[in-house]
């Protein structure tokens, strides 16, 4: 992808090449409505719509199902303060329920809940949604504004009482990259502001990759397969790549590469 504060936030079409060895635990799959939707087969990269930005409530019409999804997520990091946030939305439109917040940890942590901020609750009403996306604000304090669709954005959550807070302005650097389902986009952040962690403060400016999902189930049932990873890295404002990863006893010395994107122009294929 080309950076630069100036780019166009909408990718046109591509092919991206996409692989998997065979496996008897998971299969990429051509259906757009498999269950899994980390596990359909992505074979090129779209464009955004004007109102992806937003919520999706007619991806939902004929899908009646609890457990469909849209989702908003962002990140930011402190690589030398060993610093990293997290901060999710996740939409039921079928339940009336958000589920979200935000989990900012210091170096590794045992498990989430060690996390030096852990604001993240699962059962609210969606009534805070009311007006979209454009603008919203959790039962828990966590909140997003969107500045300009594709491009800006201000987050902000504030916990005087633990010493916590987030105040974030985080700006799109590289063009959305949007899966061929047109359910999916993801994109490279320019992140800036501050961030009050215990009491202590620290001054964010970093890049980091936010997403996009909607119009899908994702089922909690177990599931016949290996755990999957999710991997964005960030070199800078003119690279960054995303890969999904799972591992499988046919091929202990390295992983399987389900798809990665590593710019609109460069696409690489993991074999």
């Amino acid at each position: 992808m080309t950076g630069g504060q100036d780019v166009d936030p909408i990718i046109q079409d591509n092919e991206c090449k996409c692989s998997a060895r065979n496996s008897s635990m998971a299969t990429i799959s051509d259906d757009a409505d498999a269950v899994v939707f980390s596990l359909r087969q992505n074979k090129s990269l779209k464009t955004v719509q004007p109102g992806d930005d937003n919520l999706h409530p007619q991806s939902f019409v004929n899908l009646r199902d609890d457990t469909a999804t849209e989702t908003q997520y962002f990140g930011f990091s402190i690589p030398e303060e060993k610093i990293f946030g997290y901060c999710y939305l996740w939409h039921h439109p079928n339940l009336n329920v958000c589920s979200g917040g935000l989990f900012v940890f210091q170096g590794v942590k045992e498990t989430f809940v060690h996390a030096e901020l852990c604001e993240f609750r699962t059962f609210m009403s969606d009534r805070s949604l009311a007006n979209g996306l454009t603008e919203y604000r959790l039962d828990n304090g966590y909140g997003v504004r969107v500045l300009e669709p594709f491009k800006r954005f201000h987050m902000t959550y504030d916990d005087p009482v633990r010493g916590n807070s987030v105040d974030l302005i985080l700006e799109g650097i590289q063009p959305c990259v949007m899966f061929d389902d047109g359910r999916h986009f993801e994109q490279t952040m320019a992140v800036k502001g501050n961030l009050l962690l215990r009491d202590k403060p620290y001054r964010v400016d970093c890049v980091a990759i936010r997403d996009r999902s909607w119009g899908a189930s994702r089922t909690e049932e177990a599931l016949e397969m290996p755990p999957i990873s999710w991997i964005c890295v960030t070199f800078g404002r003119d690279f960054a790549f995303n890969c999904s990863l799972w591992d499988h006893a046919s091929t202990s010395d390295r992983p399987v590469s389900v798809c990665q994107w590593p710019s609109a122009e460069r696409v690489l294929t993991a074999q």
